[in-house]
């Protein structure tokens, strides 16, 4: 009682222009709050579903049974070491699903290579496997029975001959064996590094005109400036006062022909073959 048929309008419904066409009909200019706040509720909905599946499918590839199957490995970032050394390494990959693990497995065998610093592995759809590494630093070419890199920490290991760059060239340190991938301890490195040390010190520019330097005397490294001129004899320990007699030579200019730094009173340039010049 009191109350109104179901579906009739109220009075002021019934005094609004176009009841009669329902209430979903609105005027033109009049606000549409009812429906404009369900399709925001909805496009709410909606985008909440499609950022769970952008969290969700990620996941379901790197370790769901319809991962991606690998089939081709790509190196990047290689200087001196070659691309298919670093592939063989994660080669059992090739031809097995994609999961999270594989990155972790691969960065593991990449990194047991001594000449590689860091790496990081990815995978790029629909079947790559890309391996970007960054190579150990080494500052000078050791010529032995092969192609050596070698580090001020005297680390060595092989290199890539093509790929050797312009660095000073160190020789007379004898052959190696399987053993070159550690820091080597023997009294040529040591006289190596000492040497190497006291020019840093002592007159680093020269490490920057140097070509070559030449160990094999151990009484006596011997240096050779760049463009095949100047040798020089630097004798034995201690390098310091030698050096530093040097320094102040080069300010002039090194002659030509061959430096001998073996005495303590002076320095004796010969032109052309010093036992000739001697006579």
């Amino acid at each position: 009682m009191g109350g109104r048929p179901p579906g009739s309008a109220s009075p002021i419904e019934r005094g609004r222009p176009g009841h009669h066409l329902g209430r979903g009909f609105h005027l033109p200019g009049e606000r549409k709050t009812g429906g404009a706040f369900e399709m925001r509720r909805n496009l709410r909905n909606v985008g909440l579903v499609l950022l769970l599946l952008l969290f969700i499918l990620p996941w379901y590839f790197y370790f769901g049974p319809h991962s991606p199957v690998i089939s081709q490995i790509v190196v990047e970032g290689t200087e001196t070491v070659h691309p298919k050394e670093i592939a063989r390494r994660v080669a059992d990959l090739k031809g097995k699903p994609f999961s999270g693990f594989s990155t972790k497995m691969a960065a593991q065998e990449v990194l047991k290579d001594p000449r590689i610093e860091r790496t990081s592995v990815r995978f790029a759809f629909p079947n790559k496997l890309i391996v970007w590494v960054k190579e150990k630093k080494f500052d000078y070419l050791l010529v032995s029975n092969e192609l050596f890199g070698l580090s001020e920490k005297m680390e060595i290991f092989p290199l890539d001959s093509a790929k050797a760059g312009d660095r000073l060239v160190i020789s007379g340190c004898g052959t190696f064996g399987g053993w070159y991938y550690r820091p080597v301890k023997s009294p040529v490195f040591g006289r190596v590094s000492n040497f190497l040390a006291s020019v840093r010190k002592n007159f680093p520019d020269l490490l920057d005109r140097v070509s070559q330097l030449d160990f094999e005397d151990p009484y006596n490294v011997k240096g050779y400036l760049q463009g095949g001129g100047t040798e020089i004899n630097f004798g034995a320990p201690p390098y310091e006062p030698k050096l530093l007699l040097l320094k102040q030579m080069a300010v002039s200019g090194f002659p030509a022909g061959n430096l001998d730094l073996r005495q303590k009173a002076a320095v004796y340039g010969f032109v052309g073959n010093p036992e000739e010049a001697s006579r």
